[in-house]
């Protein structure tokens, strides 16, 4: 992860971050105030399997796909991977409470991981969620994780490279809802796959960037998608960014501010 740029991001962001009170239009106030501002609300099965992650040192052979931690010719510990790669429980509680709150049914997931995230994305009880991911060895762990919550019926994990099975999956009827997109960390490859999953997202879908300022080439794909017709409202969380494609919001890009100190659970 290429820190000056994070770090100078990080202050730019904390600069120019605001909250309720300087939000004036309805649906964002909204959102701030009953999506953003609560409390995390955390999966205690969930965090179990985070905590035996993040404490097993057995190693896993390396990714061929993406860019990131998980790109690297050396083998790494399950417990680093863990560590540097999964969302944050509080980002992770934000997902749920997004498709809870928004009825989000028919969701998207790119970049599976351990699967925890995927666990958030399904609890809610119309969520329905297809996952890819592209490292046999992170899948495996995440069919377990999901048998041993008994997620199985509402999660469909599909294997290999997600330039070709994403593409397969959208050859399918079913509009997507909410889409979470956190595989290949290249402009390129998440301005691809962003417009993929655009040509089958439904009217009101709600979209999530992870990591739009882990790199240069990923806060440039974010600001290239900011200007994309399609996209109403954006929020820059400055880890992550929300894209409200709902034609009734009034156009608008915010940065808004986080309890930051509760990212380290």
């Amino acid at each position: 992860m290429p820190f000056f740029h994070l770090a100078f991001g990080f202050l730019k962001h904390w600069l120019y971050a605001v909250n309720e009170h300087s939000l004036h239009a309805p649906f964002i106030f909204d959102f701030y105030t009953q999506t953003l501002r609560p409390r995390p609300t955390t999966l205690p099965e969930v965090e179990a399997l985070r905590k035996q992650l993040l404490n097993n040192h057995a190693t896993i052979p390396p990714s061929e796909f993406g860019a990131g931690y998980s790109n690297s010719r050396n083998s790494k510990s399950i417990a680093n991977l863990a560590a540097t790669g999964l969302s944050k429980a509080w980002f992770s509680s934000l997902y749920y409470r997004i498709i809870e709150q928004y009825e989000c049914k028919n969701i998207i997931e790119l970049g599976t991981s351990f699967g925890i995230n995927t666990c958030y994305l399904a609890t809610p009880e119309q969520a329905r969620v297809t996952t890819f991911e592209g490292h046999i060895e992170s899948a495996q762990i995440a069919r377990r994780h999901f048998e041993q919550l008994q997620l199985n019926n509402k999660i469909n994990l599909i294997e290999g490279d997600i330039r070709h099975t994403l593409q397969q999956y959208l050859e399918q009827d079913q509009l997507i809802d909410f889409a979470f997109i956190d595989a290949n960390h290249q402009y390129q490859p998440t301005l691809d796959n962003f417009e993929k999953i655009l040509s089958k997202c439904s009217p009101n879908a709600i979209l999530v960037l992870d990591d739009i300022h882990w790199s240069k080439e990923m806060t440039k794909a974010w600001k290239t998608i900011l200007d994309h017709p399609s996209v109403v409202v954006s929020i820059d969380l400055f880890y992550a960014g929300i894209l409200f494609l709902n034609p009734e919001y009034q156009p608008s890009n915010y940065k808004l501010s986080i309890p930051y100190f509760k990212l380290n659970g």
